[in-house]
């Protein structure tokens, strides 16, 4: 699969500077990657294993790297489209083949020569690879200084999930003056603690300082909090059992940071990084799950935030996490993803494109044109239009093959919308109807409950209406190349 967290054309650096910013100064990692890829032979490596791939500890022996970074490194590998992994074992994608061979005639040779420019950057990063140095990579006042510009980024949306707040916050991480700081002038009458060994009391803005009080040990008191706000710090069962106690019965524990569910290509980079400073690797939300399960905790999906972090909330019951304020994207997008779609795009209906010719298509390009799962899986033109012109949400829900599987989904997703309480939910799927297993396509149907019309066949443009959306498609050549399925579902 192609990276969908890594596009830089998806940005205007007008409106989405920090994101912009933020790929460009890291992108450098993904040539890393794919260098030490090609000087460490991995992808002639696993060719020798043939088709049938290599398995994790296999491939550690051969190019001599622990096996746990390797792991995360394969990762990223297979998230920029270089390798495919199948039951634990891993092979070269066609992409893979035909250019990072070097037997292969389309072999791209001018790669060594960017090497060689780079050398003293990249082979830092392959040598400490192959001697598990436990040099940082970045320093810590980088890290500092990270901490410092992702905070001030995301400050303001984080006070966002809240209609009304008062009570005590305890706050803990590094440089978390700009969250301290928001959630006093969006919420006066409470009163905040901090754990941050970063902390400037100069950087409070002055009207709110004396609502601050330091902490560096939180087993040294009795307060209890009904917020407390964790962001970019480790996380070890000690400390979230010494959480979950400080809290009360109707507070919140909301963490921000990278998640391995949230960005995946980005969050195994951070990854890396972490593992060869030996730190803890980036965190994911089912294990936060489990973890806090065992302290009788219920929590969200993940809340993703517009930019590479996203928020985990987690209480003692249900009753104060249903009134917090989450838009569309953040109710469902995780949710959906769970069903086992690759991606959820937030679109607006405007974005879709019909045409007379994708029904044109159907009806003289189809084999199935004339069959009852095909005749049948359509909406007139005009209806497409008019149904579109009522819905001001939608999403478009990336998947694969099969057909069948991919439409049982669809369902699902739109099952998830209307229990969410969008009782407009409405979705438009690929292909020819293949939701039974067994479908007599000489009877009437007898599940039309559960049929719903494609995109093509009720004049939707696909191909346009996913470019309009950020995601590349394009027709297939041959055999063996990548095939995306895309279904709408409309909200609201």
């Amino acid at each position: 699969m192609i990276p969908t967290d890594y596009n830089l054309s998806d940005y205007d650096p007008h409106t989405d500077g920090f994101n912009y910013l933020s790929d460009i100064a890291n992108a450098s990692m993904l040539s890393e990657i794919l260098n030490t890829s090609i000087a460490l032979n991995i992808f002639e490596i696993i060719d020798q294993f043939g088709d049938d791939g290599v398995e994790l500890e296999m491939l550690s022996y051969k190019v001599n790297i622990k096996s746990e970074i390797l792991a995360e490194f394969l990762i990223v590998l297979k998230q920029m489209g270089f390798l495919f992994e199948w039951q634990g074992n891993y092979s070269n994608s066609l992409l893979s083949k035909q250019y990072l061979l070097p037997e292969s005639i389309d072999f791209v040779g001018g790669l060594e020569a960017i090497q060689r420019t780079n050398l003293n950057n990249w082979k830092k990063f392959k040598n400490r690879l192959l001697s598990n140095q436990k040099e940082s990579i970045v320093e810590s006042n980088i890290q500092n200084q990270h901490c410092k510009i992702i905070n001030q980024h995301i400050s303001n949306s984080c006070t966002e999930f809240f209609e009304d707040f008062e009570g005590a916050i305890l706050i803990i991480g590094n440089h978390t003056a700009p969250i301290i700081s928001a959630f006093l002038q969006k919420f006066p009458q409470s009163k905040v603690t901090v754990k941050d060994p970063c902390y400037d009391p100069t950087m409070i803005d002055s009207t709110v300082s004396g609502k601050v009080v330091s902490l560096n040990s939180l087993t040294k008191q009795n307060n209890k909090f009904k917020l407390i706000f964790i962001t970019l710090t480790d996380l070890s069962p000690e400390s979230i059992s010494d959480y979950c106690k400080s809290l009360t019965q109707d507070g919140i524990l909301m963490v921000h940071d990278y998640f391995r569910e949230h960005k995946p290509l980005k969050s195994a980079l951070n990854s890396i990084n972490q593992l060869l400073q030996e730190a803890l690797p980036v965190r994911s939300a089912a294990r936060l799950n489990g973890i806090l399960s065992n302290y009788q905790m219920t929590s969200l999906k993940l809340v993703p935030l517009e930019s590479d972090t996203a928020i985990y909330f987690a209480a003692k019951n249900m009753e104060p996490l249903s009134k917090l304020k989450l838009s569309i994207i953040q109710q469902l997008k995780y949710p959906l993803l769970e069903i086992g779609f690759e991606d959820v795009i937030k679109i607006n209906p405007d974005t879709v494109v019909t045409t007379e010719f994708a029904k044109n298509k159907c009806t003289f390009g189809c084999s199935s044109a004339e069959l009852k799962h095909c005749e049948r899986n359509h909406m007139p033109l005009e209806e497409t239009r008019n149904l579109l012109d009522s819905y001001s949400i939608a999403f478009l829900l990336k998947g694969a093959p099969g057909t069948g599987e991919f439409q049982r989904k669809v369902l699902k997703a739109e099952a998830l919308a209307f229990k969410k309480g969008y009782h407009k939910a409405f979705s438009f799927w690929a292909g020819p109807c293949s939701i039974c297993p067994e479908c007599d396509l000489f009877k009437p149907c007898s599940n039309t409950k559960n049929r719903r019309p494609s995109m093509e066949g009720s004049g939707i443009d696909v191909f346009e209406t996913v470019r309009n959306n950020g995601e590349n498609l394009k027709t297939l050549s041959e055999r063996g190349e990548f095939v995306k399925y895309y279904a709408l579902l409309l909200l609201k």
